[in-house]
């Protein structure tokens, strides 16, 4: 059989040449495969090419997630269909409708064609096996599923606060994070943040609360972080650059049961119960004493609360679990930290790349450098920065990026 491509606009029988106005690449069958092409078309007294387009069919179902009509019919089924139908569209679907709503690049194109090539093999080894049987996957993406399904596992927790409480049982005198002449080992950090969620406790945050953090950039805001989870609730960071009112709307549609501050917050508090930071410090009884205490998070608990710009309405919550952070900092590529990196933290931490700043560093045991926001659009002050520093994980936008290259 000679290359071909696939026809998006085939109506009725065609022959072999029909199938040459393409998806754009070459449709090439290995000798095994013409030669079963040619028999099935024998057996079922259709064209060739309707063999294949049955394929392409399936092919195009498949990726639109719907069906050919019933699924326990087999390839041979649907053969005797097109023979016995006078107008055989194989373009649109039963509704009528386009199978593919859109132009194809070239690299899908030809991984579509691998798939049809892959989807017909499997329909001329078994012609009478229901459809929904047949396998598209090529070798090489069953290779893969099998290296995937085989490879060694460990159980690992999946929530924030055993991530950090194993790094810092694993390396306590290591440095956690640094904030202007401030820094915290990960002993440290999770001391602080137990004295704090017992604070909490004890003012009757529990499991599923939610907490607001109207906190400034500081080590003290990231150990608040951490000891909101530790009392089971999820933190709402509340940004002192966000108008009251966008701010108020967040706390009172979070449901939030309490707001920890470092400054002035009646504006969009209301009647929510406001604590300083220092004094859940000076309250709280020995972190090591109460962790005890505390159940673990689940994976698919929520860790905390983000808001959208409320560019189409009202601002709107995001919930992110547990799990979601983990998986974020364990996902490999592009993002594969360890305990050597020192970790920039400059996003606003009502921004979700604040999350993965932040907990990329202390679930992997690295240096978290909280950069004053100052600092931040100060391209001479950050380059000074990441120097002395010595960062090696920085997040920007690509607007700030431009504007920090361009500089």
């Amino acid at each position: 059989m000679t290359p071909a491509s696939w026809a998006f606009d085939i109506a009725g029988p065609v022959d072999a040449s029909a199938v040459e106005a393409a998806l754009g690449v070459p449709l090439v069958l290995d000798q095994e495969s013409g030669d079963g092409v040619l028999r099935l078309a024998k057996t079922h007294a259709v064209l060739p090419a309707t063999v294949l387009l049955t394929a392409f069919r399936l092919t195009t179902e498949l990726y639109a997630g719907t069906t050919v009509g019933d699924e326990s019919v087999s390839f041979g089924d649907l053969l005797d269909q097109a023979r016995d139908t006078e107008a055989l569209n194989l373009s649109q679907d039963a509704g009528g409708e386009p199978l593919l709503q859109a132009p194809l690049t070239r690299s899908a194109a030809q991984r579509m064609a691998a798939h049809c090539l892959t989807l017909l093999r499997s329909a001329l080894a078994d012609p009478d096996a229901p459809v929904s049987t047949l396998s598209h996957a090529t070798s090489e993406e069953q290779a893969l599923l099998r290296g995937w399904a085989e490879a060694p596992w460990t159980p690992q927790a999946e929530n924030v606060v055993a991530e950090v409480l194993r790094r810092a049982a694993e390396t306590p005198d290591a440095p956690a994070l640094d904030f202007h002449d401030e820094c915290l080992t990960y002993a440290q950090l999770v001391e602080r943040s137990g004295r704090m969620a017992g604070a909490l406790a004890a003012r009757g945050v529990a499991a599923e609360d939610v907490v607001g953090l109207a906190v400034e950039r500081s080590a003290t805001l990231v150990a608040a972080m951490l000891a909101v989870m530790m009392a089971g609730a999820a933190y709402l960071p509340l940004d002192a650059g966000h108008p009251d009112s966008r701010l108020a709307h967040m706390v009172a549609n979070s449901g939030a049961v309490l707001v920890i501050a470092d400054r002035e917050v009646a504006a969009f508090a209301g009647s929510v119960p406001v604590f300083r930071a220092e004094e859940l410090l000076s309250a709280g009884a020995s972190g090591a004493a109460l962790r005890e205490a505390f159940p673990e998070p689940f994976a698919g608990q929520r860790a905390c609360l983000l808001y959208t710009s409320g560019s189409t309405g009202l601002p709107k919550g995001v919930e992110v679990t547990h799990g979601g952070i983990v998986r974020l900092v364990r996902g490999g590529p592009p993002f594969e930290l360890t305990s050597r990196d020192v970790i920039a933290q400059v996003a606003n931490t009502s921004f979700d790349a604040a999350t993965f700043e932040i907990w990329g560093a202390l679930l992997t045991g690295a240096r978290l450098v909280l950069i004053p926001r100052a600092s931040v659009l100060d391209f001479e002050a950050l380059g000074e920065v990441l120097r002395t520093e010595r960062i090696t994980a920085l997040y920007l936008t690509t607007t700030l990026f431009n504007l920090d290259r361009r500089s």
